[in-house]
């Protein structure tokens, strides 16, 4: 059994902080240089920020009035939760109809409703759990 010799250290206030930064840094490097090979999260990324810059939701007034940042992340996550509403939508509206299609060309006719119900859940998931939260935030507040 081999036994590990730790060693103590004593550090100033600065230096333990500048150790502590050194280590956020570290982090951030492998974070550049894992985005650096993935190409695909690179883009996701740079796309990301030029929308947000480009509509002027960062500006040094958000860290001044907390309600304006506020208000300025709510209409970003609506957008997106539209994007992804209509997005949803489309796709299981043709996704189904491929399905349904396929099971009646096959001579499946049962398991058209499976597939009809399985894309009625998932509009429901895209339309009533963003609800749900917000009843659960308005009882909350």
């Amino acid at each position: 059994m081999t036994f590990v010799k730790y060693r103590t250290q004593t550090f100033t206030f600065n230096e333990f902080r500048e150790l502590e930064l050194y280590k956020e840094i570290k982090k951030v490097d492998k974070l550049l240089e894992h985005l650096k090979r993935n190409k695909k999260a690179y883009t996701t990324l740079v796309m990301a920020l030029a929308f947000v810059f480009f509509k002027g939701y960062i500006s040094p007034s958000l860290a001044i009035n907390p309600d304006e940042a506020i208000s300025k992340i709510n209409t970003i996550g609506n957008q997106l939760l539209k994007l992804v509403r209509v997005i949803g939508y489309w796709t299981v509206i043709l996704i189904s109809s491929r399905d349904c299609i396929k099971e009646a060309m096959q001579g499946c006719n049962h398991n058209v409703m499976a597939i009809v119900s399985r894309g009625l859940i998932i509009m429901a998931v895209l339309y009533f759990l963003p609800e749900l939260f917000s009843m659960m935030e308005s009882l909350i507040e």
